[in-house]
């Protein structure tokens, strides 16, 4: 690791509470590339590109405007309706496609708003099934 990023990242950590008592009253321009520590510190943010203002927003809502989509592709040792079943409760999930395969299986195709903890939300909700719905 580079002692350089060491130091700097840590200095500016302890910069924080300084940069927001000045932002109370002044504009303070803060360039990172490090979002938890722009989230920390800033109210709104600026994102520019090759010298272009491209977003302007609350880290908030930024974090909600560029957060990507997931894909999750898997077998299913159901059917498409046991699998639809199984995910209808589910938040996070934009989109469902499955199709029939050999063995009483199905292939799922799941667009996901990109929220990690959908794929254990799965497993445990496929859990007390008689067979395992993953395979």
């Amino acid at each position: 690791m580079n002692p350089r990023w060491d130091w700097t990242r840590s200095r500016s950590w302890k910069s924080g509470p300084f940069i927001q008592s000045l932002g109370k009253d002044h504009t303070v321009i803060l360039s990172s590339h490090i979002l938890s520590e722009v989230q920390a510190v800033c109210q709104t943010i600026l994102i520019l590109s090759k010298g272009r203002l491209v977003a302007c927003d609350t880290p908030e809502n930024l974090e909600k405007r560029f957060a990507g989509t997931t894909t999750v592709e898997l077998t299913a040792e159901a059917t498409a309706e046991e699998v639809r079943a199984i995910l209808a409760p589910l938040d996070h999930i934009l989109e469902v496609t499955t199709r029939e395969e050999p063995r009483g299986r199905c292939g799922v195709v799941l667009e996901t708003d990109g929220e990690d903890a959908l794929c254990r939300k799965f497993s445990s909700r496929s859990a007390g099934r008689r067979r395992p719905c993953c395979g």
